[in-house]
């Protein structure tokens, strides 16, 4: 095994680990989430029945569930160290990716034909010496793509990393948009009705509808869905992605093989993906402190 094919392994590997960690915090965001809206809304109706009866026991009951879950799945899921155990296995991912493209590339500091196989070597000791706690979490996968097990030309790196990267960013920015816009709206749909029955709660005053606990159950869900959208980060994933989508269309549509060799749009292009990479990261870090 070559030490590109080494690499472009272990980038897999660190790939699906990031995956795996991921995809459990988003499971368990979304969990959470809907545990709050349900536990808001029994809450609610559970003030309007009776207080000896047993649909309000039944109702307590549900919610004091729904909570205890909640606080479960804080408190082992969504902490700060699992966050960031996510954050570092993908920033490792991205890392082993980026030199294993410039070495295919032959960029920066894998030029030199006689030096480069020891410097990708170094480079990921150093890369992998940084997360070694994370054997524990680490996932298995199935390998790396065959195009990078082996030294790339200009077209092909073209094709995969650039056109890739821009395909790649365009699609997830796509994503995060409708989520943000569908949260947004219900934000802002709920905020309005709970104004309006504010207003009509000062006329007709609480009557036969407990109109008070409507309101409270709305104020909750929506401050529940302001805490999602900030806890996902969909604006400011959004702003990223389009940003790294839009430098790396700037860059194909003004590089030609002709006047750029195949190294020096590798070292463009990866200098782009890595500030964003460091972007998000740094967002994320913040946000799990």
């Amino acid at each position: 095994m070559s030490i590109l094919e080494f690499a472009a392994n272990r980038q897999a590997i660190w790939s699906a680990t990031a995956n795996s960690l991921k995809s459990r915090i988003d499971l368990a965001r979304k969990a959470s989430f809907f545990l709050s809206i349900v536990g808001a809304l029994v809450a609610s109706l559970a003030s309007m029945q009776a207080s000896d009866g047993i649909v309000r026991t039944i109702l307590i009951s549900v919610g004091a569930v729904a909570l205890a879950i909640t606080g479960i799945i804080g408190s082992q899921i969504l902490t700060s160290e699992g966050i960031r155990q996510q954050i570092r296995a993908r920033a490792a991912s991205e890392a082993l990716k980026r030199e294993a493209y410039l070495y295919a590339t032959a960029a920066g500091e894998y030029s030199d034909a006689g030096t480069r196989n020891d410097k990708l070597k170094a480079a990921l000791e150093a890369i992998e010496s940084q997360i070694t706690d994370l054997a524990l979490v680490q996932q298995s996968a199935p390998g790396a793509a065959p195009s990078l097990r082996s030294d790339l030309s200009f077209a092909d790196y073209l094709e995969e990393r650039v056109k890739g990267q821009i395909a790649y960013h365009g699609k997830r920015s796509r994503e995060y948009s409708r989520a943000s816009k569908l949260l947004h709206a219900v934000e802002f749909a709920l905020a309005f009705v709970a104004a309006i029955l504010t207003a009509l709660a000062g006329v007709i005053g609480k009557g036969p509808f407990d109109i008070a606990a409507v309101i409270g159950v709305l104020t909750t869900c929506a401050a529940a869905v302001v805490a999602h959208l900030q806890a996902s980060h969909y604006d400011d994933l959004i702003v990223s992605y389009r940003a790294a989508g839009s430098k790396l269309e700037y860059l194909k549509d003004t590089t030609d093989e002709k006047t750029t060799s195949v190294a020096a749009l590798a070292n463009a292009a990866e200098e782009i993906l890595a500030a964003e990479t460091n972007s998000w990261q740094a967002m994320w870090s913040n946000k799990s402190k």
